[in-house]
């Protein structure tokens, strides 16, 4: 096995463990009875937080059984970038709607791993980053390959 094989599958199985821990939150937290899940989530108004947990939830705890599955790498990672996007463009709207508080990102986690919400929130973005930043590498590795442009001839 080529050793960027190895790095692609490492990357993608722990994205897909990620995704099922951070899905498995949010579909713990919505089960929950707490007021909080009720309100409207601060972008989408028209969903209550508890909806978009169960939303979410689903889609990456689905993402990551497809992850687990054998399929086309390149595929697999434009899911992840996929994802990666549009978590960061909730984060954006979050940010240009004035929302001050945390990110529902992973539930209520913070309450029953004992830990200040402020942590939950440094967790959701540096896996965030991980997500984006490895798989838009790792497709950049991929497209080189394809098109065949990992010469390594000196100019």
């Amino acid at each position: 096995m080529k050793i960027m094989t190895k790095i692609e599958d490492a990357y993608l199985k722990s994205v897909a463990i990620l995704l099922f821990l951070a899905g498995a939150a949010k579909l713990i937290s919505a089960s929950q009875k707490l007021a909080v899940l009720t309100m409207p989530d601060p972008l989408i108004g028209f969903l209550s937080v508890r909806q978009i947990d169960n939303i979410v939830g689903v889609l990456e705890v689905v993402l990551a059984g497809y992850i687990f599955t054998p399929r086309k790498v390149l595929f697999q990672l434009g899911l992840v970038a996929w994802l990666s996007v549009l978590f960061i463009i909730y984060r954006i709207g979050l940010t240009l709607v004035g929302f001050r508080g945390m990110c529902p990102c992973l539930g209520n986690a913070s309450s029953w791993l004992k830990t200040s919400d402020a942590s939950i929130n440094n967790i959701a973005k540096i896996m965030l980053a991980y997500f984006f930043v490895g798989s838009v590498c790792l497709i950049g590795n991929q497209m080189a390959l394809l098109f065949g442009k990992t010469s390594t001839k000196s100019v």
